[in-house]
């Protein structure tokens, strides 16, 4: 992402709304990106704002959407698509 925090921090909002609508914890949503519980608390914090573009496409098939429907201006309804990360295939 971008060097300026601004964006990231739409996108930490977005993530907590996302994740709050669908009744999932932190845990429970770093468990299905494949991610540690303490690096998605730091992204959903707003702290860790350089995320890889892969990842945020990640986040967004977690919720089925489109990139552009996670930036969108207002917050689409989302049905969680549970499915398994890639480093639990292993």
């Amino acid at each position: 992402m971008s060097k300026d925090p601004k964006p990231s921090l739409f996108l930490a909002r977005r993530l907590r709304r996302l994740r709050e609508m669908t009744g999932l914890t932190q845990e429970g949503f770093a468990e299905h990106a494949g991610i540690s519980y303490k690096v998605y608390q730091s992204i959903e914090a707003g702290r860790r704002w350089n995320l890889r573009l892969k990842t945020i496409l990640n986040f967004a098939a977690i919720y089925d959407l489109t990139l552009a429907e996670l930036f969108a201006e207002h917050c689409p309804k989302v049905k969680l698509k549970l499915r398994r990360s890639s480093a639990k295939r292993r």
